[in-house]
């Protein structure tokens, strides 16, 4: 299933300092391969300007967006930027409480543009087994996802 979320900036109405409301959006949706989606999703978003992107790390998502919308913003959802985070530390930090405070600072460090950082730190881990499988994958995930990682500047410029 691929879905994509569509809606101006206009529709986005303040809720809390931290959530915001989206009163009106459209949706496109296909069950099967992607370019049968994109076939759907390019005429929805063709016409638009000042397009911001924001999906997870599928390759072939930011594959299309570079080849046919090149100046559009790319965001990687901090969702699941922090997903692999978790996934990797509970196997490279048995103990919960570390483990949790361990999360809580890097996450903290990626809200402030810094995943350069939590990147290096996790790279540098000596880790074994299952563990040292994660670190790599997340490594691999951070590094080709880091221009979509500056979560501070998209915020500051109300994205």
């Amino acid at each position: 299933m691929k879905l994509a979320r569509l809606f101006p900036a206009s529709a986005v109405l303040p809720q809390t300092q931290e959530r915001n409301f989206i009163r009106q959006s459209t949706y496109v949706a296909h069950l099967g391969e992607q370019d049968a989606f994109f076939d759907k999703l390019a005429p929805q978003v063709d016409h638009l300007t000042n397009l911001v992107w924001i999906a997870d790390g599928a390759r072939w998502i930011w594959d299309w967006i570079g080849q046919y919308y090149p100046d559009s913003e790319q965001i990687l959802d901090f969702y699941h930027a922090k997903e692999r985070l978790c996934g990797f530390a509970l196997e490279a930090f048995p103990d919960q409480p570390l483990r949790k405070e361990w999360i809580e600072q890097q996450a903290e460090l990626l809200l402030e543009d810094q995943a350069e950082v939590v990147l290096t730190s996790i790279s540098l881990m000596s880790l074994k087994g299952k563990a040292a499988q994660l670190q790599k994958s997340i490594c691999g995930y951070y590094r080709n996802n880091l221009k979509r990682m500056r979560y501070k500047t998209f915020r500051q410029k109300g994205l």
